[in-house]
């Protein structure tokens, strides 16, 4: 007794409590008109109670006279508080007497009773700091903050305790569970690897996807990782080293490799959902099921973070989640074979939405996802799955994940793009344009996700493409043009074309739609930006078809007939051709398309140039008749194009290519009598009409897709003639057969030909020439002399650091 009353009661929380020690009775301390000479004469022997080893020693004839004679002094002032004093000394009489004769019983239910009370303290005490913890947050709200990201366990209190205030959680049985836990790491540490059997994978599949258990979804995800690093360490001696960790596999066997890869990839996310989410559902609706709430999952809808970092289990989950994804990320820096990686990147598609609370994790992921998706451009078709997956799998993080992701994603993507369409001659240009083609198409799609953060991204990158065009105007050198005249800046070019003729008729898309007027400004600048415009004609056409895709996209006028007409200047197409040494070929061998510019000796000078470019010549201003001809300017609009048309049928000597521009002629001449009908009866002037197709008819496609059929059209046609490329002796044939007609019309001609045609021409060849020799003095040189702050061009080395 002593003992216990030395170190106190112990409460259900495990902790010591002091007991302080009582030298007067509550009963007459709480007394407040007793007289002063009592208390003197009680206090002045405080250990009555205490100096004795029991309570049945105590004397108890002195301390009944002390008491009389204390009743008598109070009687005499006050008879009503001597009465209450008497029947408290007798009451205090049974219970010393009590305590003399049940000793043990006192004892036992004074520490019954003390416990309660520490717990009603402890209790009392939890209450009164939640109180000062609220008054607190309002008082010092940043404070409170500080203290619910750094410490939030200190703002907790009463959590341990349920809703009838016992504890959920014995602390005894804990601190027995983390011993265990540590005698059981001790006792795996420097044991030698398990191997994975059937059997133990078996096992692992019951405790895991059955009984739910976290320590087997633990070892199944060790047994994952082994398995990830399996190519890692080959020799037998390094299999049968004891690991450190003590928890490592062995796997032997092929089939259970693949079973475990199937199995972690496939069904380790229904784990993850069932610790993090699943309970929380469970909970609340009871019918619902957990392989209900897996059907129901959006694999692009977000997770919060402060949802998983609030579940029960999520200090034991999250290191397992966290081994998971760095397994998955080495496998994937590790595999080579495309169709084990494409297994990997579609299972992903379930464990994406968990990166929300790994930062770092999402970062390497998108990593990773990207040095797939850029792979080098002449992979194997095998490959284009992969690539195809690890765009689905970055779009899915750029969704998923918390907002500045998604620029990290823009950029990213956009940088391995730009390294990526570095071509070098045209052979490579022929190979590598399709996968190029599909990797913009990948950017349009992710930009077109959130415009806002896009057109940052967008205006800053298509600076970069004005500072480098001003940098060639400025320096005039050949590097300086190099940087210009390549097909990374036309591929940038047609990436962001793409891009804002996506953004364009959306209503989202209005900040986007302000861009078209710069990066047209930059379109024309480079067509203007030629050092020998002759040699550089293939360069002019995708400039040209750039123009025209973004005025079909935004319905607007972006006139492209100046860059066309002038090209009717030019000498080379009115001289008669050269013949190639080496006998005749396919006069229909280049594709303009893949070219940037023509080689430095006779450009335009050979058949097998002047036909595919007056071919392209005809097919961009045919279609920039088509997009035009619903306008109620075309009658004005098409005069220079009629005039010029009518001049060349006169000086050319292919009867071809006067038939082509008769076409021409005739199709401006129809669609002129239609504007002029249609606009008669438009209630407001040509000039006052603000809808630049006011005079199409209702049915009739937009701009946007009549511009899409004759693409779609030229490209089945452009697809017939390269699978069916005439032979040499065809072409000579035909050459032979086309030949005196050519001949006896050419000669025709230059007889019948007079003075003044000659004189007319020699002065349009001058005229051409100055034109040439003036071509960088366009822009003032005011504008270009301003400096900029932003550094000039873009880093797209291949190294990303």
């Amino acid at each position: 007794m002593k003992t216990a009353l030395d170190k106190g009661t112990v409460t259900k929380k495990g902790k010591l409590r002091k007991r302080k020690k009582q030298t007067v009775p509550s009963n007459l301390s709480s007394n407040s008109k007793r007289p002063a000479e009592t208390t003197e004469n009680l206090t002045s022997h405080p250990d009555d109670f205490t100096s004795r080893e029991n309570l049945g020693d105590l004397d108890l004839d002195d301390f009944f006279a002390t008491v009389a004679e204390s009743i008598e002094k109070e009687e005499e002032e006050n008879s009503v508080s001597s009465v209450e004093g008497e029947a408290d000394l007798e009451s205090d009489d049974e219970q010393a007497v009590g305590a003399s004769k049940k000793p043990k019983q006192e004892d036992s239910v004074s520490d019954s009773d003390r416990s309660n009370s520490d717990d009603e303290d402890v209790d009392n005490a939890e209450a009164r700091m939640k109180e000062e913890m609220a008054k607190m947050e309002k008082a010092d709200p940043d404070f409170h903050k500080f203290l619910k990201e750094n410490e939030e366990s200190l703002l907790e209190f009463g959590d341990a305790h349920g809703e009838n205030g016992e504890d959920n959680v014995d602390t005894e049985t804990l601190d027995d569970e983390v011993i265990e836990n540590e005698k059981e790491g001790e006792h795996r540490k420097g044991q030698p690897a398990v191997v994975l059997t059937p059997v133990v994978l078996k096992a692992l599949y019951q405790g895991t996807f059955v009984s739910h258990g976290v320590t087997s979804l633990k070892k199944l995800v060790s047994a994952y990782r082994a398995a990830c690093h399996l190519a890692d360490s080959t020799s037998e001696d390094d299999k049968k080293a004891p690991r450190e960790d003590g928890k490592d596999y062995i796997i032997e066997s092929s089939k259970v490799f693949d079973q475990l890869m199937l199995l972690c990839l496939n069904r380790c996310h229904e784990e993850f959902r069932f610790h993090l989410l699943g309970e929380e559902k469970a909970e609340n609706e009871e019918e619902i099921t957990i392989e209900t709430t897996r059907q129901e999952s959006d694999e692009n809808k977000p997770i919060n973070p402060s949802k998983l970092s609030k579940s029960g289990k999520w200090d034991n989950i999250r290191p397992i989640i966290l081994s998971f994804f760095r397994s998955t990320l080495h496998v994937l820096d590790e595999a080579k074979e495309p169709e084990l990686v494409t297994v990997i990147v579609k299972a992903l598609s379930k464990y994406i939405p968990f990166l929300s609370a790994f930062e770092r994790i999402a970062e390497g992921m998108l990593k990773a996802l990207t040095a797939l998706w850029s792979a080098p451009l002449d992979s194997s078709e095998d490959y284009q799955v992969v690539r195809l997956n690890a765009f689905f799998r970055i779009r899915q993080l750029a969704l998923t994940q918390p907002f500045p992701f998604v620029e990290t994603c823009l950029k990213k993507i956009y940088l391995a793009y730009a390294r990526r369409a570095k071509l070098g001659v045209s052979s490579s240009a022929t190979t590598a344009m399709p996968t190029l083609t599909f990797m913009g198409n990948c950017l349009v799609e992710l930009y077109s996700l959130d415009y806002h953060s896009s057109y940052q991204h967008a205006f800053v990158y298509i600076r970069q493409l004005a500072l480098l065009l001003r940098a060639a105007m400025q320096k005039k050198t050949k590097e300086s043009f190099q940087q210009v005249f390549c097909w990374q800046y036309v591929h940038c070019l047609k990436l962001w074309v793409a891009v804002l003729s996506q953004a364009a008729p959306t209503d989202d898309g209005a900040m986007m739609r302000s861009l078209i007027f710069p990066l047209t400004e930059i379109i024309q600048g480079t067509c203007r930006l030629v050092p020998a415009p002759v040699r550089h004609v293939p360069m002019r056409f995708h400039c040209i078809r750039l123009l025209q895709q973004l005025a079909a996209a935004s319905e607007s006028f972006i006139p492209t007939t100046s860059f066309l007409l002038e090209c009717l200047d030019w000498k080379e197409w009115y001289l008669s051709p050269k013949k190639v040494k080496g006998g005749g070929g396919a006069t229909r061998g280049l594709q303009m398309q893949y070219l940037l510019k023509l080689g430095k000796d006779d450009a335009l000078r050979t058949q097998e140039q002047l036909e595919p470019a007056i071919s392209e010549w005809f097919v961009l201003m045919q279609r920039e008749i088509e997009l035009y001809r619903y306008s109620a300017g075309f009658p004005e609009f098409s005069i220079r194009i009629v005039q010029r048309l009518k001049l060349f049928c006169k000086e050319t000597r292919n009867a071809r290519w006067r038939t082509y521009a008769r076409g021409c002629i005739d199709t401006c001449d129809r669609y002129r009598v239609e504007a002029v009908a249609g606009r008669a009866k438009l209630q407001e002037a040509p000039k006052d009409v603000n809808r630049l197709e006011c005079l199409r008819p209702h049915g009739v496609p937009a701009m946007g897709n009549r511009l899409q059929a004759d693409i779609d059209k030229e490209a089945k046609a452009l697809q017939a003639s390269q699978s069916a490329v005439p032979s040499v002796k065809n072409c000579n044939k035909r050459k032979s057969d086309d030949g005196p007609e050519q001949d006896a019309a050419g000669n025709e001609e230059d007889k019948t030909e007079s003075k003044s045609t000659k004189r007319r021409r020699k002065k349009k060849e001058a005229a051409a020439k100055k034109n040439q020799n003036q071509e960088y003095e366009i822009v003032g040189e005011e504008v270009l002399e301003q400096k900029d702050q932003v550094k000039e061009g873009i880093d797209w080395s291949d190294d990303e650091d």
